[in-house]
């Protein structure tokens, strides 16, 4: 017999009893609302699903060999949705056990499905032999959370192995699995059917359905808000229904947003709202949340450790360098985590400190301090925007993976804006910036992801219909560093004067290669044949080809992320000719699978090529019909 009770006293915690945040007083009972669906078919309408989860539960009586994908972009409630449905299966006694494994930091493929369940079983003090037994008689629900966050999932390779270890959980007769993340993680739609197995193929012993989650309409929206402040409530609901912002209308469509909207709503600037901008607001409110928490503790009046400005620098930095280890996955250690406060705290800046109450930095208020850095990681792991991972052994996350996303595009932008001295962006950011990159060797330029990239065209504004000659002036810059690479690319691979020189430069190569390659002595070259001379013209033509397309791949690769952030750029409102830059569908079809140096004969082509590229000619266009 397995015993459940610390599990099942777990879930309905989480659901009924644990605040969002900490001192908001809202928990996920207060705000939840059913989601809607739908499912693409063959034909081009899609089909739609009412309630999500009621067709979960229906779904886990079925005798059918279906198992569930559940796909939503960040913020829509994917992680809730999975929780709701395990706490609706325990309060009513269900037949199936739900047991909730997040994959985040995991990689599967170096697992076993017994070592899978054997460490979401310890966490509980369940015996994994009990665990196994139950799969195998059909007895559990597996929800498998989060495949976005798994680690090592940068190669396609490394993606479908993790994802063949995983459908072993559907290889048992009686079992349902319903695995959850974010389809952006796919290249393709091609990869996300063949990955999720998502075709109903009556000759295979399982196939899985994907529900994408739709979002929030105004009924979900105001019935989400019904427990939160009344007016805060009717002027959310008035700005939706004048239409006049879509990232507003986007924002608050997804669950996530919608609720750190409307804890933060008095602190935004309504005309200019959009993700990257509540969450700044959020993470500035949870700061100071936590400032006052730590003072109500029996010293009222009394300054916290780390000032506002000290916990800014140090998330930002944790963030900046928990993608520098593990990429998005959204987990740390313990040990690297402490590891990363003594590097931020060796290389803070004095002027970080700025904010304290008369000017003391933090070296100097610690040098009495023996367990110093002790007291700092504290501090830091208490402060409600990093919180411990139950997945793994003394592990932490971001509360929410989008902080992680957000403070990595903050980090870009400011970098930029130290360059550049820019003046109207968060001057501390400069300074912030200086002890992070000595702390983590980082040069501005970090990996990013979907989410990471939207917040970037966030913070410049490009989706502002009436952007002003400032803002504008600001994104030439910020596209001229992410373009000058691709520029180069684009001349050598795509344009068709550089690519009529290259062939010739080929052709030319490969003769005097064939002509080296016969000069031998009279006695020798007399047994050569012409067969043999074509043979190898042909071979070495073939040779040079294919060098030729393995340097156009790897220079391209080596800047995927410029290329991400820039056809987003150029997909804004600022709607540039995208269709001059071919490039950018060769970005769509390729995986980076290395990063490398640009070559010594790219550095030469771009010395030689035009000065004035097509951007500077668009941009030239576009301050001049500003300055009109």
């Amino acid at each position: 017999m397995v015993d459940f009770s610390d599990y099942f006293d777990y879930i309905k915690r989480a659901y009924e009893d644990k605040e969002i945040s900490d001192g908001d007083g809202l928990r996920l009972q207060d705000i939840y609302v059913e989601s809607e669906g739908e499912i693409p078919t063959e034909d081009t309408k899609a089909k739609s699903i009412k309630s999500i989860e009621q067709y979960i539960l229906k779904w886990t009586e079925e005798k059918s060999s279906k198992h569930i994908s559940l796909l939503g972009e960040y913020g829509q409630g994917k992680s809730v949705l999975s929780l709701k449905v395990a706490y609706e299966m325990i309060q009513n006694n269900h037949d199936r056990i739900p047991i909730i494994i997040e994959l985040r930091g995991k990689s599967p493929r170096n697992e076993s499905l017994e070592s899978i369940v054997a460490s979401w079983a310890s966490t509980f003090d369940i015996k994994a032999s009990g665990m196994i037994r139950l799969l195998e008689e059909g007895k559990l629900l597996v929800i498998l959370e989060g495949f976005d966050e798994m680690d090592m999932i940068g190669d396609s390779q490394r993606r479908l192995e993790h994802f063949n270890r995983l459908w072993e959980f559907a290889r048992y007769e009686k079992s349902k699995v319903l695995i959850t993340g974010r389809p952006n993680l796919f290249l393709d739609n091609e990869e996300m059917v063949d990955y999720l197995n998502a075709f109903d193929n009556r000759s295979n012993l399982f196939y899985s359905e994907a529900i994408h989650i739709k979002p929030f309409n105004e009924i979900q929206i105001a019935e989400a808000l019904r427990n939160v402040d009344k007016n805060v409530r009717s002027e959310i609901l008035e700005l939706l229904k004048e239409k006049t912002n879509d990232s507003f209308e986007d924002l608050i469509s997804r669950p996530s947003t919608l609720y750190q909207a409307s804890i933060i709503w008095s602190e935004l600037d309504k005309e200019n709202i959009n993700s990257a901008s509540v969450i700044e607001h959020f993470l500035n409110h949870a700061y100071k949340r936590q400032a006052e928490k730590l003072r109500s503790i029996g010293r009222t009046g009394v300054e916290t450790l780390l000032t506002n400005n000290e916990r800014k620098y140090f998330m930002l930095g944790i963030a900046v360098g928990m993608v520098q280890k593990n990429g998005y996955t959204n987990q740390i250690n313990r040990s690297e985590l402490e590891k990363m406060v003594q590097k931020l705290y060796e290389f803070i800046p004095d002027e970080v400190s700025s904010d304290y109450k008369i000017n003391k930095p933090l070296k100097q208020r610690m040098k009495d301090n023996k367990e110093a850095l002790e007291s700092i990681f504290n501090d830091i792991r208490t402060s409600a925007i990093l919180v411990r991972d139950l997945t793994q052994n003394d592990s932490f996350k971001f509360a929410h993976k989008s902080f992680l996303e957000y403070l990595n595009a903050k980090y870009f932008v400011e970098f930029r804006y130290r360059e550049n001295k820019v003046t109207y962006l968060d001057k501390m950011y400069k300074v912030y910036m200086n002890g992070i990159e000595k702390s983590f060797d980082q040069q501005g330029v970090i990996d990013f992801s979907n989410e990471t990239t939207g917040f970037i065209i966030d913070m410049l504004n490009l989706n502002e219909m009436d952007i002003n000659l400032k803002q504008a002036e600001y994104c030439l810059d910020i596209l001229k560093f992410i373009s000058s690479k691709t520029i180069i690319y684009y001349q050598i691979f795509f344009s068709k004067i550089w690519s009529k020189v290259f062939r010739l430069i080929f052709t030319s190569l490969t003769l005097i290669l064939v002509y080296l390659i016969g000069y031998f002595p009279d006695d020798i070259k007399e047994e050569r044949s012409l067969q043999v001379e074509i043979i190898i013209l042909g071979t070495y033509g073939y040779i040079l080809q294919f060098a030729w397309s393995k340097v156009k791949q790897d220079s391209f690769l080596a800047h995927k992320n410029y290329m991400k952030l820039f056809s987003r750029i150029c997909d804004s409102n600022l709607k540039t000719s995208i269709n001059e830059l071919k490039i950018l569908e060769f970005y769509k079809n390729i995986e980076a699978k290395n990063l490398q140096a640009l070559s010594f004969f790219d550095k030469l082509v771009l010395h030689f090529s035009t000065k004035e590229t097509f951007l500077d000619k668009f941009f030239k266009k576009i301050i001049t019909k500003l300055k009109k």
